[in-house]
């Protein structure tokens, strides 16, 4: 349940970072998420 709704933030959080930061790049922001996803994931161990 708990793993459920960290992926749901996630996608909500990645969505919200394409949409702020599309005129940036889209690398970076790709950057950004993959880090964001790594660390998350690190955390729910």
């Amino acid at each position: 349940m708990k793993k459920i709704c960290l992926n749901i933030l996630l996608v909500i959080l990645a969505i919200f970072a394409v949409t702020v930061h599309a005129e940036q790049g889209a690398e970076k922001t790709l950057d950004a998420v993959v880090e964001v996803r790594i660390s998350v994931s690190e955390n729910a161990r």
